[in-house]
This record gives structure tokens, C-alpha cells and sequence, in this order.
């Protein structure tokens, strides 16, 4: 509508510019005959002048229709517009710029522009994640304050340790003299006692058995103990010995058993027993001193695990006993 109406209006000025020539020609014309119609085209012009007048006026009135209605669609266009969720309207890219022409065209009302489509809400971006809390690293512990050292004391002296004295031979159970050699008794003079021979168990009993017949057989869990020793000190008489007191059969101690001998014609404390050169009965001689058996009655457990003892005389002291081994 709008280019319509400015057609219109071009045609009517050019219509005008064509008629003004036409009336007004130049100075150097001559007069002529025409010159006596001169009122006729000058009425005919103003008549012409008159009707493009209205019809121009017709075409402004269409003008100023297009425009009221262009106005409308303008704010309804905004008003779309503004209705519409915000976005960055997108540039139509620039019309081509037209040729020039000799008589130059009105330019046309723009239409209005299609809507632009709303451009698309951007996605929120991604919340970054939080990182990682460092680990607190280990206090290091408080060094220790070292304690003042004491002062060294002056060490003691060490004093040498006293080696003990051997026992000698003969002086204690399990170092007992050994079978067939003489050892020295205590409190006498200078006498010697020799263990010559032991006999145990079975072999006891058959000599027991075969030097008397009436003689019985040691009680059930014992066995018979012979002993063949020699009493001697040179020429001196050993008459003094008293070999029934002094004389016992001893295990082991500290609680070993201690079995004696009764004396003449017995056996431990079996009496009536007889012996084969019984020792209580033998008299002493110049060369051999004094020889003869004793007898011991022990148990089973003991038997072979005893030693003959002197327990020095009545009254003596422990380092008196002597020991003589039986094996």
C-alpha cells in the first residue's frame, strides 16, 4: 500500500514538472500567432494543476492511512516483541543497494521484520565440584628433653671371688674311697679301714645259705648286704675299734636311708644269723690287722645305690664321717 501511494505521488510531481515546462518557456522565444491561445492552456494547466492537487490530496490521505496502520502493526509488533522471553533478535543480512536510475524511485516503507525466534536459554553450567580437602599432616611429637645424666658412682672394687677348697677323697658321700684302698679313720691313731669286697642280693644269700643252714632268708623287698673289711695300723693293736657303733650302710642323703649293722651273729636286725668269719669274732693279727664280714639288710631300692660309712665315735662331727664306696 505504502509503495502505491508513493508511486502515485512520483507520477503527479513528474505530471507538474512537465506541465511548469510547458507554460513557461524560455525568453528567447518569439512571439508567434499562438500567443492569442495563450488563456486556453493556461486554463487547461490550472485545471490539470487542480485535479493533481486532489488526487494528490487523495494519495496523502492514503499515506497517512498507511501509516496509522503501519503505527498499529508497529505496536503490536513491539508489543509481541516485549511478550516474548528476552533474547538477541537475529540481524536480517542488508538488502542489496539498488542500482542507481535517472529519475530516483522513493524509497519504500520497510516491512516490518518477521519475528525473531527466540534464541535458546543457555544451559546452566555445571557447578564445579569441590575439591578435595587436604589431610592435615601428622604434628610431628615434641623431642623429649633429655634427662641430666646421673653421675656414674665409682664402682666397687670386686673382690675375688675365694675358690673353694676340694673336698678330699673319702670325705664325702658321693666321693667315697675307692673299693680296695685304704682310707684313714677319724679320731684314732692312724688307723686305716680297707673295704676288700661287697657282695649283693643273690649272691649274699647263697653265702649266707651255704655257711649255716638254719639261716633265713632276708624279708620280702630286701636284699643281704656282705662286706669284707680290713682294720689295720702296722703293728698297733686294733682292738679299740668298735665297729658296730662306728659302721652304717647310708643312701643317698639328705634323706637317704642309714641301715646298721647289729653286731655279732646278725644280719642288720635279723639276730641269730652266722656268719662266715664274722668280724665281731676275729682277732687281730700282727700283719693283717684286723679282717672279717658284716652284714646289711636293705631294700630293694637301695640295693647297689648305698656306701659304707664311719660316723667317727660317739659325738663326732659331720666333717668326721668318712666314706667308702661299695662298687
Amino acid at each position: 500500500m505504502k509503495s502505491l501511494a508513493l508511486s502515485l505521488v512520483a507520477s503527479v510531481a513528474f505530471f507538474l514538472f512537465a506541465c511548469g515546462q510547458t507554460a513557461n518557456p524560455g525568453p528567447t522565444a518569439a512571439p508567434t500567432q499562438a500567443s492569442a491561445n495563450t488563456p486556453d492552456i493556461q486554463a487547461t494547466v490550472s485545471a490539470g494543476a487542480q485535479a493533481a492537487v486532489e488526487v494528490a490530496t487523495v494519495v496523502a490521505a492514503s499515506v497517512q492511512a498507511t501509516v496509522e496502520v503501519a503505527t498499529v502493526v508497529a505496536v503490536s509488533v513491539q508489543a509481541t516483541v516485549q511478550a516474548q522471553p528476552t533474547a538477541t533478535p537475529t540481524p536480517e543480512p542488508p538488502t542489496s543497494t539498488p542500482e542507481p536510475t535517472a529519475t530516483p524511485e522513493p524509497t519504500r516503507t520497510p516491512e516490518p521484520s518477521s519475528t525473531p525466534e527466540p534464541t535458546s536459554t543457555p544451559e546452566p553450567t555445571s557447578t564445579p565440584e569441590p575439591t578435595s580437602t587436604p589431610e592435615p599432616t601428622n604434628t610431628p611429637w615434641p623431642t623429649a628433653t633429655p634427662r641430666p645424666t646421673s653421675t656414674p658412682q665409682p664402682t666397687a672394687t670386686p673382690q675375688p671371688t675365694p675358690t673353694p677348697t676340694p673336698i678330699p677323697v673319702g670325705h664325702g658321700w658321693d666321693i667315697p674311697f675307692p673299693i680296695r684302698e685304704p682310707g684313714t679313720l677319724s679320731n684314732t691313731d692312724g688307723l686305716t679301714l680297707r673295704v676288700r669286697e661287697a657282695v649283693w642280693a643273690e649272691d649274699a644269700w647263697t653265702m649266707i645259705d651255704d655257711w649255716h643252714p638254719l639261716n633265713d632268708r632276708p624279708p620280702r623287698g630286701y636284699h643281704y648286704l656282705l662286706v669284707d673289711i680290713q682294720v689295720r695300723n702296722g703293728e698297733s693293736l686294733t682292738t679299740g675299734y668298735d665297729a658296730q657303733v662306728r659302721l652304717t650302710a647310708q643312701a643317698e642323703p639328705p634323706n637317704g636311708a642309714i641301715y646298721e649293722w647289729g653286731g655279732t651273729d646278725h644280719c642288720g636286725d635279723i639276730p641269730e644269723t652266722a656268719l662266715y668269719r664274722d668280724f665281731s669274732r676275729m682277732r687281730h693279727d700282727a700283719n693283717n690287722g684286723r679282717r672279717g664280714y658284716i652284714c646289711f639288710v636293705v631294700t630293694h631300692n637301695d640295693s647297689g645305690r648305698v656306701v659304707l660309712v664311719d660316723n667317727g665315735g660317739e659325738g663326732a662331727a659331720p666333717e668326721d664321717k668318712r666314706y667308702w664306696a661299695l662298687r
